[in-house]
This record gives C-alpha cells, structure tokens and sequence, in this order.
C-alpha cells in the first residue's frame, strides 16, 4: 500500500517527502496573503505570503511530471530556494519522543540555495511531486 506521510519504524519515525508541506506551509503562517503570478501555475499551487519585509513563496507540484515555471511580478534580487529531502528521512525516537537535536538534524536536510532573479522573472523547473519555498530579499 500507499505509505503515510510519516511511519513509525524499528529505529524512529520516518518522514516521507511529501510531510514537508507542513513545515513549508508553517513559514507562511502570520504573513499577509498575496498574489501569486506566472505561467504554468494552473498546474502548480502556489501560495506568497509578505512576512518580515520578506516575500515568501510555496510551490507545491503535484503531478507526476516536471514543469517549468516562470515567476513574473515578484520585487527583488535575490530568492533563496529551500528543496526539502526528496528520499525518506528517519527522526530517531526516545522515551516517545524525538531530542531537540534529532528535530535540527532533519531540518538540516532542507537544501537552500541563493539564485538571482532576472528583471523578466524568475524561471525554474519544479520537479514532479515536490515542493519548492521561496524566500525573496527586497
């Protein structure tokens, strides 16, 4: 059958690629809601949110197939683009529970990379079944 989103196992819990949408979903959270556009997001959800003078952006591509995308009206230079693990990432568990540094581990699998954005928009390829947050600097 089809796994959870999170399993527990012999040596903790394992949390499949798709969980991370919480945690990039979480960044969003007590920022102010805005428009997202571009072309080839009918397929993408896309959700921005301005949080910290920040602009943030959450790509989530659903389909069993890469698409291109290509962001227009976003203000800034640079975006840091954060791709969560896309294998199975264990948390180690003890007394039920999983130790403050197990938790930063994991978070330490998110790959964040700096890319600068071009005065035409920013184009990139959203893989299939993944997701993508952006960070944009004013």
């Amino acid at each position: 059958g089809q796994m959870g989103m999170f399993e527990e196992v012999a040596t903790g819990v394992q949390i499949s690629p798709s969980a991370w949408a919480f945690w990039a979903w979480k960044q969003l959270l007590d920022g102010q809601a805005i428009e997202v556009s571009g072309s080839s997001t009918a397929s993408i959800l896309a959700y921005g949110a301005q949080k910290d003078g920040k602009t943030l952006v959450l790509l989530v591509n659903d389909q069993n197939t890469d698409l291109p995308l290509q962001l227009t009206g976003i203000s800034g230079k640079t975006a840091q683009i954060s791709s969560p693990p896309e294998d199975l990432v264990v948390v180690p568990i003890q007394d039920r529970a999983v130790a403050p540094q197990d938790a930063q581990a994991a978070l330490q699998q998110i790959h964040t990379e700096p890319v600068a954005i071009p005065n035409t928009g920013l184009s990139l390829t959203l893989p299939a079944q993944s997701i993508r947050l952006l960070q944009i600097e004013p």
